[in-house]
């Protein structure tokens, strides 16, 4: 990926407003939830170390896009989000 990490948060960013754009009234209480390819520093909102693409290591992504956006970022690995979607997924087979 040759575009610099900013300019990639710059472009979520922007997706988001589009978004919210056409469904006014979920602005009233975003969240967004980012899941990278990597490994997470959940506590610094940092990526911690992603393999191939180095300038995004140590990136305070949760700071950079809460800012752009106005409103607060979860940051999570791929994985970890995988395993929380599969798990909702099985749940709601199994209500009544």
């Amino acid at each position: 990926l040759q575009e610099p990490p900013e300019s990639v948060l710059d472009r979520c960013a922007n997706a988001v407003f589009d978004l919210l754009e056409s469904t006014p009234k979920a602005s009233a209480n975003l969240c967004v939830v980012l899941s990278i390819a990597a490994s997470i520093d959940v506590d610094r909102g940092t990526v911690a170390r992603a393999h191939g693409l180095p300038s995004w290591n140590a990136l305070p992504v949760v700071d950079l896009l809460s800012t752009a956006l106005g409103c607060p970022v979860i940051l999570e690995s791929e994985a970890n989000l995988a395993a929380v979607g599969e798990s909702r997924a099985v749940e709601s087979v199994h209500l009544p």
